[in-house]
């Protein structure tokens, strides 16, 4: 009986393709989360504004429609205690349209009048949460699924590997 010696399976040493792959699917699976987590952070700030800023009326000065609702911003001239005139730029809402010349109130800290927030209005940090549950859906679901892929694919290339290892079956 001829019993031919088979290689030894080469052993599976992950490659930079590898690495590299799971370092993209990480960053997409934590885009998402990180956008959140910033967003919290910017309406926890708006939110302490609101409660201690110094109250004032601002008149809005210019309101742009864009194609897009991240292009629908208007800007709002404003004085502070001190004197000084200041604008502060806010997203609105597709259904709430603000036009040129209108009135809305404006809380601002009154040891930095530039920071300012337009009350009733979501501000960037409503923005970017939404943006990073978007984000953490679709790449998410992406990362998750190529993760499976990749999964996949190493199981059926080990499946292989081993049935190349198998001697044929008139020879066992």
């Amino acid at each position: 009986m001829d019993l031919q010696k088979q290689p030894a399976p080469a052993a599976s040493h992950p490659t930079r393709k590898s690495f590299g792959m799971v370092a993209l699917i990480l960053g997409m699976l934590l885009v998402g989360p990180v956008m959140i987590a910033i967003g919290v952070g910017l309406r926890m700030a708006d939110d302490e504004l609101l409660q201690t800023g110094t109250r004032t009326t601002g008149t809005i000065t210019e309101v742009q429609d864009g194609v897009e609702a991240s292009d629908l911003d208007f800007r709002v001239e404003y004085r502070a205690t001190d004197d000084s005139v200041h604008t502060v730029w806010e997203s609105w809402d597709i259904s709430d349209r603000p036009s040129v010349g209108d009135e809305v109130a404006i809380v601002y800290r009154d040891s930095d009048p530039g920071t300012a927030v337009v009350e009733g209005y979501g501000g960037e940090g409503e923005w970017m949460t939404g943006l990073g549950a978007v984000f953490t859906v679709i790449l998410g679901g992406t990362g998750v699924m190529m993760l499976v892929m990749a999964a996949r694919g190493r199981s059926e290339r080990a499946q292989a590997r081993r049935a190349a290892m198998q001697p044929p079956a008139g020879q066992r």
